[in-house]
């Protein structure tokens, strides 16, 4: 019994090896076709065609049973095993990068936003320093030209000293 589950095992890997190259050299996508085989079916056709002996035991079961209601599990091959496996890791890869991609989106977006914060901070700046300079601009004229005024005036006393000091002279 050993001896044949293990040239089984031996054919079963085989094969897969065999479809699983298949596949991969193949240029177009692999047609995906899940069957459903009960178990005991499988048992009771193999028994009939064979020397195979069951767990389930089919030397005890009537010819014909009444079929169960409801749906069958399906079963996988190994090649539509390793097919979505093969999708299922694309798909995890993908989402990886979609998650990194989406990262640094936010940290640019967060760079952004704390550059415009900034730009705006300086703005507000330079126009305060502008409004500033003008009017230290309108004092500075306000006081020049007081100035001004004050040298006439001054000139004018001046003037006005040297004629007293001339006429007290004469």
């Amino acid at each position: 019994m050993q001896a044949g589950d293990a040239l089984g095992q031996k054919a079963e890997k085989d094969y897969l090896t065999d479809v699983t190259k298949q596949v991969l050299q193949s240029s177009s996508p692999p047609k995906i076709v899940i069957s459903t085989v009960k178990p005991q079916a499988l048992n009771t056709t193999l028994a009939t065609h064979s020397n195979f002996s069951s767990p389930y035991g089919t030397t005890n079961r009537p010819k014909s049973r009444p079929k169960k209601s409801g749906c069958s599990t399906p079963t996988r091959s190994a090649t539509e095993s390793f097919l979505l496996d093969k999708e299922r890791m694309k798909a995890k890869s993908k989402d990886e990068s979609l998650k990194k991609l989406e990262e640094s989106l936010h940290n640019l977006t967060s760079k952004d936003n704390g550059q415009e914060h900034v730009n705006k901070n300086q703005q507000d700046k330079i126009k305060e320093l502008k409004i500033q300079i003008n009017l230290r601009t309108l004092l500075h004229g306000q006081l020049e030209k007081q100035l001004s005024e004050r040298l006439t005036e001054r000139k004018k006393l001046v003037l006005l000293c040297n004629r007293r000091l001339v006429t007290c002279d004469d």
